[in-house]
C-alpha cells in the first residue's frame, strides 16, 4: 500500500487556506478547500488511514478538520479509517512511532475500521460541543 499525504488538514469551507493564487489585479488570494492534487488520485475503493494528532478526539478544530478531510475523501469513493492512540503514547504520529515503535503502529492498522467508513463515529465527533451553542430568538 503506498503511503503519503492525502491533503490538507484544514479543509473547512470558507475559513481554511491551502495555498495562494494570483488574482486578476495581481494581488495574492487565498485558495480554500481540498488541494487540487487530490484530483490526480483514483480514490474509488481505496483504503485511506487518517492519522491526525492524538488530541483529534478532544480538540474541536482538529476534529472538524479531520471530519472534513474524511468527508471529502469519502465523497471521492475512498474507504476512510482513523488511526487513534492515547496522547500519553505521543501526540503526533511521528512521536507515536518513536515511543511505541513502527511495528506496534503497523499492528494498530489491523484494528482500523473501514467497514462503512465508521461514519456514525465520525458524525458524532464532528458535532460541536453542546455547551457552545448560542440560540437567538426572533421576537416576531
Amino acid at each position: 500500500m503506498p503511503w503519503g499525504r492525502a491533503g490538507s488538514s484544514r479543509l473547512s469551507q470558507g475559513s481554511s487556506t491551502v495555498g495562494k493564487a494570483v488574482g486578476p489585479d495581481g494581488s495574492r488570494l487565498d485558495v480554500k478547500g481540498a488541494i487540487p492534487d487530490l484530483d490526480w488520485i483514483v480514490w474509488e475503493g481505496r483504503r485511506v488511514v487518517i492519522a491526525y494528532d492524538a488530541d483529534a478526539v478532544t480538540n474541536e478544530l482538529v476534529r472538524i478538520a479531520r471530519s472534513e478531510l474524511a468527508a471529502n475523501l469519502r465523497g471521492r469513493g475512498a474507504l476512510v479509517g482513523f488511526l487513534e492512540w492515547d496522547v500519553t503514547r505521543g501526540k503526533g504520529i511521528d512521536h507515536h512511532l518513536a515511543i511505541v515503535d513502527p511495528d506496534t503502529v503497523l499492528g494498530e492498522f489491523a484494528h482500523i475500521d473501514f467497514a462503512g467508513s465508521a461514519w456514525r463515529k465520525d458524525l458524532l465527533r464532528s458535532k460541536p460541543p453542546m455547551n457552545t451553542l448560542k440560540v437567538a430568538f426572533c421576537p416576531c
